[in-house]
């Protein structure tokens, strides 16, 4: 069985209230180790939360923030490239 989770008090309530409630499927770590390799999204207990610590200054929000101005930037320099009626390659851009 398979369950879609879309509120967000219910994904904070089994990603961080009870997290330890809820495991990853059998299938989803060997499928998940054999393309994605052990990563955050395949681990679970001491290994996720080291991987999940090693990250988590990169989510920090002031880095997010300047994220943001970076992927405006860059938009606004493609779209330089771009004129009215012209033709764009969306795989190159």
């Amino acid at each position: 069985h398979m369950v879609l989770v879309n509120d967000p008090a219910a994904i904070r309530d089994i990603l961080v209230t009870n997290n330890k409630n809820f495991t990853k499927s059998r299938g989803l770590r060997i499928l998940g180790i054999k393309l994605l390799g052990a990563g955050l999204l395949t681990n679970e207990g001491a290994s996720h939360r080291r991987q999940r610590k090693l990250i988590s200054p990169a989510f920090h929000p002031q880095r997010i923030d300047a994220y943001g101005e970076d992927m405006v930037n860059a938009t606004l320099k493609g779209m330089d490239r771009w004129t009215d009626g012209g033709v764009i390659d969306m795989d190159d851009e």
